[in-house]
């Protein structure tokens, strides 16, 4: 696995499956966490990691989501960020089951 380059060690970021609340739920505090290089977020638990940042080197505001893990790297727009929201639970239920397509 490569190094973290400097602005990826400055990020700040919380292992969620440590910090709950009374009511045994997570604390949004402890899985999300603003990071101070520039604004990062990096969101991870026991099963993944990512990086999200503002991308504003295209023509719109973009979402830049990469994993640590695997260290792909996808750019979201407004409306594929919304389109997201349009999907039900069969829908993460397959593409957790073939993350990279059908074999």
């Amino acid at each position: 696995m490569p190094s973290p380059s400097s602005s990826e060690a400055q990020a700040a970021d919380l292992d969620g499956s440590r910090d709950v609340g009374a009511d045994g739920a997570p604390e949004p505090s402890s899985w999300l966490r603003i990071g101070s290089a520039d604004g990062e977020l990096v969101v991870r638990n026991e099963f993944a990691r990512v990086r999200v940042r503002a991308d504003r080197d295209g023509n719109d505001l973009r979402l830049a989501i990469r994993s640590q893990r695997t260290g792909r790297e996808v750019f979201l727009d407004a409306l594929q960020l919304e389109s997201l929201t349009w999907l039900d639970e069969r829908a993460y239920t397959t593409l957790l089951s073939e993350p990279f397509g059908p074999e």
